[in-house]
């Protein structure tokens, strides 16, 4: 299984559901410089979720690549299993016509411990891995990313999936940039690298690294059924993903919020979040329908966002919500205009700015004065001024 290429090949298992893959590599240490090229695989274990097979499987790999291919309606299309050297996945094209054929499109994975070697996953389209048999979100993704650190998942297209790319238990460092994630029902992308049986509390490990979502749109992604409890049609979700960097992506029009966090030391800057929440006529469990909705988490920053609905019937009714127990997060330079109800929700939960100042809220308009009221409209238009730095 060293120094082969396969190509230019096509593989049918329509008509043999006992054949589960195509091409099958499975030696510890043994697959070097193995080349997948421009080949189509149809049928191979349709509706299955094994974890040891796939159209593509290897175990293990040093310098695999997987480029410029087709996939149908396969279980499972490409799994990098416990990656041990370079491996490149790249410009494939993977579908399944219904959602109950296809577990996962491309699952880079270790089953125990954790990789950290230069894995690449970038410019492949997967359409229509939706097959979760048990509902809970173990599959139906598009991409996932499974104890494997450092992963990139750069400029892929991710649609009609449970999931469109889901970085997964220990899969901290990853780095998921200018992909596309449309038209899924869970989340656009889902970020939880510390979800673990060994660590259940949210941030509480400050050495591990968080991951880096940046310059992706995610867009459209829907709930399925009647939404409950503000976890589905997410447009960005951040679940036990402490220190992780959100940056740069445009998010809008999902039936679930934009983007929402539940981690602590969560950055989030520079983002432009718009017209969520489209699914849901009620506020959810944590919060309220913010474009940016942060709930249990301390200590965020939220820096230079635009949140804003310009729908005709607005659903985003915030452009920040925050809630939870959590608290001290920095907020500051954003736009939060435009949206149904208004800017800011739960603004106590905001305790420093920049360089310690505190942060600057817009106060209550306060009125006109009459012969009544005049000296506590004069205080409250003193007390902006001193808010705003302008008397003392």
């Amino acid at each position: 299984t060293s120094d082969v290429q396969v190509r230019d090949l096509g593989f049918d298992a329509t008509a043999n559901t006992a054949v589960l893959a195509g091409l099958y590599a499975s030696a510890l240490d043994g697959q070097r410089n193995l080349s997948v090229r421009h080949c189509r695989f149809d049928g191979f274990m349709t509706g299955g979720t094994t974890a040891v097979a796939a159209a593509v499987y290897v175990w293990t790999s040093n310098g695999v690549v997987v480029l410029d291919s087709e996939f149908v309606d396969c279980g499972r299309a490409i799994t990098i299993d416990r990656p041990s050297g370079p491996v490149h996945v790249a410009n494939n094209r993977i579908r399944a016509a219904d959602s109950k054929m296809m577990a996962t499109g491309i699952w880079v994975r270790r089953s125990s411990n954790a990789s950290a070697d230069a894995v690449v996953v970038s410019g492949n389209r997967v359409s229509g891995a939706g097959l979760d048999p048990s509902g809970t979100g173990a599959e139906g993704h598009a991409i996932a990313v499974f104890r494997c650190q450092d992963v990139k998942v750069v400029d892929n297209y991710c649609e009609r999936s449970g999931r469109g790319i889901l970085i997964s238990n220990q899969s901290f460092g990853a780095m998921v940039r200018g992909n596309v994630c449309t038209t899924n029902f869970d989340a656009g992308i889902r970020c939880e690298p510390e979800i673990t049986a060994q660590d259940i509390t949210v941030g509480s490990t400050g050495s591990r690294r968080g991951a880096t979502v940046m310059g992706n749109v995610v867009r459209g992604n829907r709930s399925i059924g009647a939404p409950s409890g503000a976890n589905s049609g997410i447009g960005i979700t951040l679940s036990y993903a402490a220190g992780t960097t959100v940056s740069g992506n445009v998010v809008s029009d999902n039936g679930g919020g934009g983007i929402n966090c539940d981690s602590d030391r969560v950055t989030i800057v520079g983002n432009v979040v718009f017209n969520n929440w489209m699914d849901y006529s009620g506020e959810p469990v944590n919060g309220r329908r913010g474009g940016i909705r942060v709930y249990a988490a301390t200590g965020c920053t939220i820096v230079g966002n635009q949140c804003f609905d310009n729908q005709p019937t607005r659903t985003q009714k915030y452009g920040l919500s925050l809630s939870g127990a959590g608290a001290a997060h920095v907020v500051h330079g954003n736009n939060f205009t435009g949206n149904d109800t208004g800017e800011v929700y739960g603004a106590h939960a905001i305790v420093g700015g920049f360089f310690g100042a505190t942060p600057i809220t817009r106060r209550p308009d306060p009125g006109t004065a009459t012969s009544l009221n005049v000296v506590d409209v004069v205080n409250d238009l003193v007390k902006s001024l001193r808010d705003l730095g302008l008397v003392t």
